[in-house]
């Protein structure tokens, strides 16, 4: 089952790439409507091919990464990109089928408003993003609010079956998917803070005159020169 996890994992990676390079190459404003809402399109589409490629229990139940999309979603593209991303990765979730399908589809809004909260949290704090750490807790925090999501639709002796048997899957599930997507937004927001950087930079350069440069320095430097003249030259009284 671990197996089936670390590749479900991989394609979490590898999707999230593609994902996080879509709203940047678009151009679209930071914090818009239209932003949030293709975060939470590329979100869901990355659910998508998470709860496709599961690991499956003996109970019924269907183990993944989707916690790192549907937080993520809430996090980066508030109540917005959480909604949408929760509908499109829920009704992919109830398409798979099984006893806990009605609880999978549940669990997406669950951490997506786990996602939202931790945003609020970051905007009270006046910081930008978590690190490893901050990402691990959140991890946690998703794992305990997605709990009752396992006994919806299902006795509770099933749910609880299931969290018997197969609970570190959960965990292992949301901490690497919370901790490497985060990670990876982190660096790639980071490159992409850099490539913003230099194209400023660039443009000031290319708006400054050649020209207004060199006078300004030719007038700096005659000013420089007629100082030091009038510092060696003694002064003379005119004769009587």
């Amino acid at each position: 089952m671990l197996n089936g996890l670390i590749a479900n994992i991989g394609l979490l990676c590898g999707a999230a790439t593609i994902a996080f390079l879509v709203p940047w190459r678009l151009g679209l404003r930071l914090n818009s409507r239209r932003r949030n809402a293709l975060i939470g399109v590329v979100m869901g589409v990355v659910a998508v091919l998470l709860v496709n490629d599961p690991v499956m229990i003996a109970e019924g139940a269907t183990f993944d990464t989707r916690a790192g999309p549907a937080v993520l979603a809430g996090l980066f593209g508030g109540p917005i990109g959480a909604a949408i991303a929760a509908t499109i990765g829920g009704l992919a979730r109830l398409h798979v089928g099984g006893p806990a399908a009605l609880g999978g589809l549940v669990s997406f809004y669950l951490y997506g408003l786990t996602g939202c909260a931790a945003a609020l949290v970051l905007r009270r704090t006046g910081r930008k993003r978590f690190g490893a750490a901050g990402y691990t807790a959140l991890a946690v925090v998703a794992t305990l609010v997605v709990l009752p999501s396992f006994f919806i639709g299902q006795p509770p002796s099933d749910g609880l079956a299931i969290l018997a048997s197969a609970w570190y899957l959960l965990v292992i599930g949301n901490v690497c998917g919370i901790v490497l997507l985060g990670l990876m937004h982190n660096e790639l927001s980071r490159i992409k803070q850099d490539e913003l950087d230099l194209r400023l930079k660039s443009q000031a350069l290319d708006c400054a005159p050649a020209g207004v440069v060199i006078a300004e320095a030719g007038v700096t430097s005659r000013s420089s020169t007629s100082t030091k003249a009038s510092r060696r030259s003694p002064a003379t009284d005119p004769p009587t």
